[in-house]
């Protein structure tokens, strides 16, 4: 039986829990979407007329296929729940209105989740890990797939990180920036404090092509950021966290800005914990609406529930037990300087194309599989 305000206040201390994780991003905003299906299920006539008008979802069917997911089993190997985050942008110097292939991999994040004792392991696959069987970096896989399996282009990812991993990834979730733009904008923008004022004079223009322009007035234009409190739109934001070319001594080194981007997420997550937004129907159909569009094919509403569902017979559905996270974060070894690793830097760079890259050590994934299983075993 799906108890509504049990299931609520375990997701609340849940997400609060969760929000301490960066990379819980999508997580944190997976389980606020079940939240918000379960929360209108007690709610006033009037707060689902709005929630509908604003995300374009009948709430009884929302109510109804989340009670459909709370029956069933979630997808999990051995009781782990591995969902692979994959985070990109629009490759710089495009027009706007870019097909999605021309979309870049940045990052690459295996978030897996214990279902049966809470604990979560985080580890990423390096960007520039060599896959010789496809010629080509990992970073690339994703515009592959557009060709290798156009109906989803992460079917194709999947593949190949099991092939190298040897984890199977239930769920492969694509979070763009310019979705958080949305995200930020429909959450009525983020308070940022900017802790150094600096000056980017080389911002790349939105909506310029660099394979036909060459005049760098018209490539670039200068932006600048005032330390202090600024309330930022998502246009705004982005701004902030993408800036690469300041000539102030931190900000303009790519240290400075991923504090930024870590600064920009942890804004963006503390926003969405504050309980004004679960009393907010209009914002919370914008964010079901983004939801629905963007990650319901990667993490549906049922497989959401199924898990929680899964979570709570497991840790127990009291608000404390939904506390009772483990985040254990890990780091593929690489070999360098004497260090004993499962994956090494080449020198010789022309079998690559040129490009730097990181190899497996024996030739083989075989080591770096044998290293990340042990992530899984630890106690």
């Amino acid at each position: 039986m799906l108890d509504h305000q049990a299931v609520f206040r375990y997701t609340d201390s849940m997400l609060r829990t969760l929000g301490k994780i960066l990379l819980g991003f999508f997580a944190l905003l997976a389980i606020l979407i079940i939240v918000i299906a379960l929360f209108i299920g007690y709610k006033t006539e009037k707060f689902k007329k709005t929630f509908e008008q604003s995300s374009g979802v009948d709430a009884h069917t929302l109510i109804s296929r989340v009670q459909t997911g709370w029956d069933q089993t979630p997808q999990t190997t051995n009781g782990w729940k591995n969902v692979l985050l994959l985070g990109a942008d629009e490759v710089p110097g495009r027009p706007e209105g870019q097909d999605a292939s021309s979309v870049l991999t940045d990052s690459m994040i295996v978030l897996s989740m214990n279902l049966k004792s809470g604990k979560i392991l985080q580890y990423a696959l390096p960007r520039d890990l060599w896959v010789d069987a496809y010629k080509t970096k990992i970073n690339a896989i994703y515009h592959y797939g557009f060709a290798q399996t156009p109906e989803d282009p992460t079917k194709f990812v999947g593949q190949v990180v099991k092939e190298i991993t040897g984890v199977p990834m239930h769920n492969i979730v694509v979070l763009k920036l310019s979705t958080v733009a949305e995200i930020i904008d429909a959450l009525g923008g983020l308070d940022i404090e900017v802790k150094r004022s600096f000056e980017d004079v080389m911002f790349p223009r939105a909506g310029v092509d660099v394979a036909t322009v060459r005049d760098p007035k018209l490539l670039y234009e200068t932006v600048n950021f005032t330390q202090g409190i600024e309330h930022m739109s998502g246009k705004r934001a982005l701004t902030y966290l993408r800036s690469r070319h300041s000539t102030d001594e931190i900000e303009g080194t790519d240290e400075g800005r991923i504090a930024r981007q870590k600064q920009v997420i942890q804004a963006l997550m503390s926003s969405l914990l504050k309980k004004e937004l679960i009393t907010n129907p209009a914002k919370l159909g914008k964010l079901y609406a983004m939801y629905a569009r963007d990650f319901e094919k990667s993490f549906s509403i049922e497989e959401g529930a199924a898990t929680l569902r899964m979570l709570m017979e497991s840790l127990g559905t009291s608000e404390s037990n939904a506390s009772n996270f483990l985040l254990v974060q890990r780091t593929i070894s690489i070999q360098e300087k004497g260090n004993k690793g499962t994956l090494y830097h080449p020198t010789n760079l022309r079998a690559f194309g040129g490009q730097w890259v990181y190899i497996p050590v024996k030739g083989d994934f075989s080591a770096m599989q044998k290293e990340i299983q042990s992530f899984y075993e630890e106690k």
